[in-house]
């Protein structure tokens, strides 16, 4: 995520709440995520989005919750998805 580094293929996500996705990747870290958005042209129309999908873990400690922490201090933890595959959507 540009505001937080983390790289080219790798999703720094600030989380908040989210005890039940956490609860569920310490289960199985696969993950998709939906993105979109009506500001983008689509093929029928306005709106576009995308899928990522990749493997995801929840951190309390380290070099990714302080960048977190530091821009949203509200973050309990950061959501570090490691990015496999994304498609576009509409």
């Amino acid at each position: 995520m540009r505001a937080l580094g983390g790289g080219e293929d790798t999703l720094l996500i600030p989380v908040g709440l989210m005890q039940k996705t956490e609860e569920n990747v310490r289960r199985d870290n696969r993950v998709e995520l939906l993105f979109g958005t009506r500001q983008v042209q689509g093929t029928h129309g306005p709106g576009k989005g995308c899928g990522i999908r990749g493997r995801a873990e929840f951190q309390t400690a380290g070099a990714h919750f302080d960048a977190a922490k530091a821009r949203f201090p509200w973050a309990r933890a950061v959501m570090v998805v490691k990015v496999e595959e994304v498609k576009t959507q509409l």
